[in-house]
């Protein structure tokens, strides 16, 4: 049995008549507090029916309720802030986490990310306000497998140092991460991954591709 709370903002698409329809079948509460879902697929499936929240308040009233959360995905909650993400450090056990478009939280939010020690899937993708100094802080992360920094712009050589400590990570995509060069992309040379992607990464030349003949790569 896995636990998975997903948070993902489809009113937009589907109106709100989607949450009314929805709510009731797909999120379950069981007597023991803990939100649960069965998958097949740790990385592709979803669970729907839970709406966007507009403040920090509302998304930490519903974890109040889950004693056990190990699979969380908030895409594109915009109104959660480092005081919002503050609240994931009394979940140790989540080993999923989507935070792709949340791009309220800053560097400051990620530090609590430090105790998630069995994550293992990260998704930053949007997340604009990431930085170095957010990369030094899930460097700890020594059981992280999937990274995606998609689009996050403040990057640079310096903050790229610190992922060589990821020794378990496989997948990374550092598409649009404007500001890395070669120089950057020897630290992660010593990694053992199996996939990168590096396109929109103008200032990386074929001499830092080079580096991973042996991965697949995109650039």
């Amino acid at each position: 049995m896995k636990y998975f709370l997903s948070l993902f903002f489809l009113s937009s698409i589907y109106g709100s008549n989607f949450w009314s329809n929805t709510f009731s079948s797909t999120l379950i509460f069981p007597k023991d507090g803990c939100y649960s879902y069965n998958c097949c697929d740790p990385y592709d499936q979803y669970l729907f029916g839970i709406p966007t929240f507009t403040s920090d308040q509302e998304f930490a009233l519903l974890l109040e309720q889950a004693k056990i959360i190990t699979r969380l995905c908030l895409r594109n909650c915009i109104y959660i802030t480092d005081c919002g993400i503050d609240c994931l450090a009394e979940y140790p056990r989540i080993e999923y986490l989507d935070l792709c478009g949340c791009r309220a939280i800053t560097y400051k939010g990620f530090h609590c990310l430090r105790k998630l020690k069995r994550l293992q899937y990260l998704n930053l993708c949007g997340c604009i306000r990431v930085n170095d100094w957010a990369l030094e802080s899930i460097s700890s992360l020594n059981k992280l497998e999937y990274l995606d920094l998609t689009g996050c712009k403040y990057i640079t050589d310096w903050g790229l140092k610190h992922l060589c400590n990821l020794k378990k990570l496989k997948h990374l995509n550092l598409s649009n991460c404007t500001q890395i060069t070669d120089q950057g992309l020897q630290y992660l040379s010593s990694l053992n991954l199996d996939y990168i992607n590096l396109k929109g990464c103008f200032r990386v030349t074929s001499k830092g591709v080079s580096l991973f003949w042996n991965v697949q790569c995109e650039h």
